[in-house]
């Protein structure tokens, strides 16, 4: 068991230094091996990945405690690269490590970006 001060304390250190959310076109199997080569980032159509600074980031203990960063919004510009379509969002740390990963509802993927669409993500890190 971790109690709750001890998962903060996790989610403080895992978050201790920037974050990056990303896109990604490809669709892996869920899995606890994915890394981050397991994806393949979005490209063109006016994406560009969001910073996630410490600064912005919201810890709750709990069960499961969490870390939670303000909406980010991705709006693109028209269709990206082949093939085209998102299917998942994910969280890097400076030195590429996969901190976190979630495939989009099976409702709507997949999905095809186009000119004004968006992605509202609320970026969120569990620790249970």
């Amino acid at each position: 068991m971790i109690p709750n001060v001890g998962e903060v304390d996790n989610l403080t250190k895992s978050t201790a230094e920037e974050l990056t959310l990303k896109l990604a076109s490809n669709d892996p199997a869920s899995s606890e091996a994915l890394t981050v080569a397991s994806f393949t980032e979005v490209a063109g159509g006016g994406y560009a990945s969001k910073s996630l600074p410490t600064s912005e980031r919201t810890i709750v203990a709990g069960d499961p405690s969490t870390c939670t960063y303000p909406v980010k919004n991705f709006t693109f510009t028209g269709a990206t690269n082949a093939p085209g379509v998102v299917y998942w969002y994910y969280i890097v740390n400076g030195a590429g490590v996969l901190k976190g990963c979630e495939r989009f509802p099976s409702g709507v993927l997949p999905y095809t970006p186009v000119a004004g669409a968006q992605i509202n993500i609320t970026p969120t890190l569990k620790h249970s």
